[in-house]
């Protein structure tokens, strides 16, 4: 989808113009230190429900945490999939092309 763009080059870099500081702010503050964690220790997780082009998967991906990113339209989960790899993400990468919703409590 981003061949030849500067989304796929700058990854640390440039998501502060397409994702708003607040929210990178919050996944920084929950993943701060991943990248780091010893090897002995469980990694640290993380997930994206509705990970549309992954932007936030690649986010959480790049601060070392293993995520799986959960995305309803199979082109979208196909984005997030190949950006994973094209990335050297893909061994802490799941993608799963499908939709997650609460069920009703009736009762």
């Amino acid at each position: 989808m981003y061949r030849n763009s500067r989304p796929c080059c700058d990854l640390q870099v440039w998501p502060e113009v397409v994702v708003e500081p607040p929210v990178r702010e919050s996944i920084i503050s929950f993943l701060a230190g991943c990248a780091l964690r010893p090897k002995h220790q469980p990694p640290c997780r993380a997930a994206d429900l509705g990970a549309n082009n992954g932007w936030m998967s690649m986010i959480m991906l790049a601060l070392g945490a293993h995520v799986v990113s959960v995305e309803p339209a199979s082109d979208f989960a196909m984005a997030v999939s190949e950006s994973a790899h094209l990335n050297c993400f893909a061994d802490r990468s799941v993608v799963l092309n499908a939709f997650a919703c609460a069920v009703p409590d009736h009762g």
